[in-house]
């Protein structure tokens, strides 16, 4: 029986670099024995890269998303068959829209007959919430929270249905699966050598195979300074067309220097985060990992006097014709 890897998330932990390897090196993958199924992935874009599509079908949408375009019962009748045919012993299924809180039952009972594991990367709660803060001012015209770590977190978990709380997202997939069928990873550059796709491929059964094909060390969601984000900040809060803030955001991202920038929040905030979690992380490395030292983490924890930047604070819109001259003078260097 072929074996299944459903890739679950979670968000903000490499999920774009791990989807953009297996969509970009499919063919040479399925000569490996590895099948990336083109069966509920999405329908164009970026979206060909996950299987969001088959999330969808899995009630694992947003509140409000679209309507799923198979019935679960045609979606695996369709996935069967390209397995069946692909000859390969392990299917690779990858969408973090799975890191909803959803209904995990349904999973199961969608991939009931298979042999299925569940992998699942987990990131330090401090440097996992900050990067999802980034992204949403990058994306979000005007945040429907205050700018606080407790205040983002609440939003996620009240109105989105995420879960914040890594233990009981595994003790939810762990009932509906069984503990033995869920792999956890810690998300972290020391402990995914030498890069996050052979740390991926090793743990699901496939050391090696990324010698023979391309691997990408670029970052496909580059970590932002606190400027650029303020810079992007204020794009969304002017008049623009949607399409002239998309370029510039585009601009600020691709082109600006320095993107790499300190963390958002101050020592004491990223301690407090993780003090919150710090009994989940051991339970987490000694059920999951078999650590005896439950240490999940290994990376420094922050100390009192490291510098960070600060959240950006947007203050009121520039005109059109400031906010220019600012991009032009302060971001890109040119007169």
């Amino acid at each position: 029986m072929a074996k299944i890897v459903l890739h679950i998330g979670a968000n903000k932990t490499g999920t774009t670099a791990l989807q953009y390897f297996f969509h970009t090196n499919a063919p040479a993958l399925k000569k490996l024995g590895i099948l990336y199924p083109k069966t509920g992935r999405g329908d164009a874009g970026a979206g060909e890269m996950l299987h969001h599509n088959l999330a969808l079908t899995l009630g694992y949408g947003k509140l409000t998303g679209r309507r799923p375009d198979l019935t679960p019962r045609a979606l695996r009748a369709a996935l069967d068959d390209e397995i069946s045919n692909s000859g390969c012993e392990t299917t690779v299924i990858s969408s973090e829209g799975f890191i909803l809180r959803r209904d995990a039952t349904r999973v199961a009972r969608f991939f009931e007959g298979t042999d299925i594991r569940i992998v699942v990367y987990l990131r330090r709660h401090d440097k996992w919430i900050e990067s999802l803060i980034a992204q949403a001012i990058k994306t979000l015209h005007s945040p429907p929270w205050d700018l606080t770590m407790e205040g983002y977190m609440n939003h996620q978990r009240d109105t989105n249905g995420q879960y914040i709380g890594y233990r009981e997202l595994l003790e939810h997939w762990s009932g509906a699966f069984g503990q033995d069928r869920i792999i956890v990873r810690p998300y972290e550059m020391q402990q995914n050598q030498p890069n996050l796709v052979a740390d991926f491929l090793a743990t699901i059964g496939h050391a090696g195979v990324e010698d023979g094909v391309p691997v990408e060390s670029e970052r496909h969601n580059p970590a932002l300074s606190g400027r650029a984000l303020m810079l992007i900040a204020q794009v969304n809060r002017t008049r623009l067309s949607d399409t002239t803030k998309r370029r510039i955001t585009r601009m600020i991202v691709e082109e600006a220097p320095d993107l790499k920038g300190l963390p958002l929040f101050s020592p004491a905030a990223r301690l407090a985060v993780i003090e919150q979690n710090r009994a989940d992380y051991e339970w987490i490395a000694r059920t999951f990992l078999d650590r005896d030292d439950g240490q999940l983490f290994h990376d420094a924890l922050p100390a009192a006097e490291d510098p960070y930047e600060g959240l950006p604070q947007p203050g009121l819109p520039y005109t059109t014709g400031t906010f220019a001259r600012i991009l032009r003078n302060k971001v890109f260097g040119r007169p």
